[in-house]
């Protein structure tokens, strides 16, 4: 799926335990030791490299990561007194490409079910930032956070290194009408939680576009959202309206969705709603519009472009 220009404006993996969650914000620069993650074996500190300090996590230190694995990362954090929490985190990889994993899971039941909120396969040598919104999971006492890498019978490769993870609030400042046409590099940045998209060339005007898998397939079982930042204030809209360009290809249009999903209080868990879900294959760029009007006079508004794969 790739997203060009949105507008806002009137016209079973099992589950394993973690230690006590920490307390909210949580930052790690990883140079104090282990602390409450819980890692899986062959997961440690390494100091072969780091986006910051002199130690990252990897799932493989010294050798690269073996066939058929499934190993994690654990972390349990407080959320309830969070609004808009947002996981960020430095990160660089090296797997088979749509052959390998790494993946960032979320539970709220004590690591006994999990869901995929992120997904990365491929290579990128240098450090690159991400950002995953997490507030559906605001206000919960006690949510685990864990990178998993899961590997094929094939090629093995280096792996995975997370340094420098945060959990804190959104401090986004969005305004009424809202316009973005992903051209303004770090603003464009900065006005998304972009979990597995990526800024791509190929924009349907200009240079620039989001993407869901620019490496390549996606994965089953995942969810994947391209989340504004912050809230849109529509408590003096009249019939505000969202616009965007798109186009899709689906291997398989039952098992690949995508929803374009509003929330009305800050994309806390049970307030999005699906306004509009596209799937099969749409080879060119073509304009969407929603109509939000049920939204008016509302100052918390949220909008997530969500793919979801089973």
């Amino acid at each position: 799926m790739a997203i060009l220009a949105a507008s806002v404006a009137s016209v079973l993996v099992p589950g394993h335990s973690a230690s006590a969650a920490v307390s909210y914000p949580f930052s790690d620069d990883m140079e104090s030791g282990a602390g409450q993650w819980v890692a899986d074996s062959p997961w440690a500190l390494t100091s072969e490299d780091s986006h910051s300090g002199s130690y990252c996590w990897t799932d493989s230190p010294g050798t690269t990561y073996e066939n058929d694995v499934n190993t994690s990362l654990t972390l349990g954090v407080n959320l309830g007194i969070a609004t808009m929490p947002v996981l960020t985190f430095w990160h660089r990889y090296d797997f088979e490409a749509n052959g390998d994993w790494g993946y960032v899971d979320v539970s709220t039941d004590l690591g006994q079910n999990w869901t995929t909120i992120y997904f990365v396969s491929g290579q990128s040598v240098e450090w690159k930032q991400e950002r995953i919104d997490l507030s559906e999971y605001a206000l919960m006492g006690d949510a685990r956070i864990r990178f998993r890498l899961q590997s094929n019978s094939s090629t093995r490769y280096d792996g995975w290194y997370i340094d420098d993870v945060s959990i804190a609030e959104s401090t986004a400042t969005l305004s009424y009408p809202f316009h973005d046409d992903i051209e303004a590099g770090p603003v464009t940045e900065g006005n998304w939680h972009s979990s597995s998209f990526e800024l791509v060339t190929g924009g349907a005007s200009g240079t620039n576009c989001w993407h869901d898998s620019p490496w390549g397939n996606t994965p089953r079982y995942c969810h994947a959202a391209l989340t504004l930042a912050g809230t849109i204030d529509l408590s003096t809209a009249v019939s505000p309206q969202l616009t965007f360009w798109e186009h899709y290809s689906q291997y398989n249009s039952s098992s690949y969705w995508l929803h374009v999903e509003v929330s009305d209080s800050y994309g806390h868990s049970g307030t999005y709603a699906t306004l509009a879900s596209y799937w099969g294959s749409q080879a060119t760029w073509v304009q969407r519009q929603v109509d939000l009007s049920d939204y008016v006079g509302l100052s918390n508004v949220r909008i997530r472009f969500r793919t979801r794969t089973y």
